[in-house]
């Protein structure tokens, strides 16, 4: 019995670890996402600046038009070409977040598990952490404030959360602790979104 809890617990470490890793893997599609959005700007910036060439240079109408029409398709089609990548990144993002959200760490063993350590629920253990961000190992910068984002209870003893104070962010392991009806927090492992 008790190696079965084990192995449990371990099954649960590992989803949390799991969340851990798509939460990255949504950070990084995020930062994709921005460097192809900055590349379609820089595009269009290049447009312009070609059409503003064109017109003032002393090349004859038809000349003007024929390199007008060559520039305007090839950039199109980089455009489109940044679209699509633009379009996959957002439904890799979504997908990633859905199973994010779908995942089922906390099922119904679990929660009977609470109330028979009567343990509060997941909700009031999660807005516990809430209340403390000062648990977050890393400081706050440009006079931001430091506050959870997200929090996912893992277990009787874990709980997953990200965190941000509007110029960085991140997420981190915490350990919480149930004792005299009240919750306590230690911080396990912070780590900062690049």
């Amino acid at each position: 019995m008790k190696r079965e809890i084990n192995i449990s617990k371990l099954g649960y470490v590992m989803c949390g670890i799991i969340i851990v890793i798509l939460l990255l893997v949504i950070q990084q599609k995020n930062t994709q996402l921005g460097e192809v959005n900055n590349q379609l700007n820089t595009l269009q910036t290049h447009t312009s600046e070609i059409n503003m060439q064109l017109t003032s240079d002393g090349a004859s109408k038809d000349d003007k038009i024929s390199k007008l029409t060559n520039n305007e398709i090839r950039l199109s089609n980089q455009i489109d070409q940044l679209q699509l990548s633009e379009n996959d990144l957002k439904i890799q993002v979504e997908t990633l977040i859905l199973h994010v959200n779908t995942l089922t760490i906390f099922d119904k063993y679990r929660v009977n598990s609470l109330e028979r350590l009567q343990y509060p629920t997941v909700a009031i253990i999660t807005m516990s952490l809430y209340e403390h961000p000062e648990i977050v190992g890393i400081s706050a910068v440009l006079g931001g404030t430091m506050y959870f984002n997200r929090v996912y209870v893992l277990d009787e003893q874990y709980a997953y959360a990200t965190f941000d104070d509007g110029h960085i962010d991140g997420g981190g392991l915490y350990r919480y602790v149930y004792e005299n009806e009240e919750i306590k927090w230690s911080r396990i492992l912070d780590h900062q979104f690049e």
